[in-house]
């Protein structure tokens, strides 16, 4: 698996958050996948969703931000690079072994460490690819 370093600017991004609590089990993990299938709107070709982690304020969950123009809420995505990892799926679950396979390709490159706790998902439902870019900083 290999990545692509991106340059992103600060964007405003509105959207719906939602929480969810982190899963410790592959049977919280499938509980959680069927709540996000509840609320993703797959009748789009594409969305752009967000896994917002913040330790200090977890309290055993994290926020999933799914872009909406219709959306509440706003979340501002930081400048900064990002690794981007391309890649198929057919369920939530792949999604969920993919993210997990791409943090440990970046935690294992000798050039860049992982440079944040929140991820971009571009989800796209129509050719089952997801786009997945981590915040990453130089070593």
């Amino acid at each position: 698996m290999s990545f692509n370093i991106e340059h992103l600017d600060n964007e405003v991004i509105t959207g719906k958050q939602y929480k969810f609590a982190i899963p410790k089990t592959p049977e919280d993990f499938a509980e959680v996948n069927n709540q996000k299938l509840e609320i993703l709107p797959t009748d789009k070709k594409s969305i752009r969703a967000i896994i917002i982690n913040d330790p200090d304020e977890s309290n055993g969950t994290y926020k999933y931000f799914v872009e909406d123009s219709e959306g509440n809420r706003t979340f501002t995505l930081q400048t900064g690079d990002y690794a981007v990892f391309t890649g198929p799926w057919e369920t939530l679950a792949d999604i969920d072994n993919f993210i997990g396979a791409s943090y440990g390709e970046l935690y294992q490159s000798p050039e860049y460490e992982i440079g944040g706790t929140n991820n971009i998902q571009l989800l796209d439902f129509e050719n089952k690819k997801i786009i997945l870019k981590l915040p990453a900083v130089s070593k």
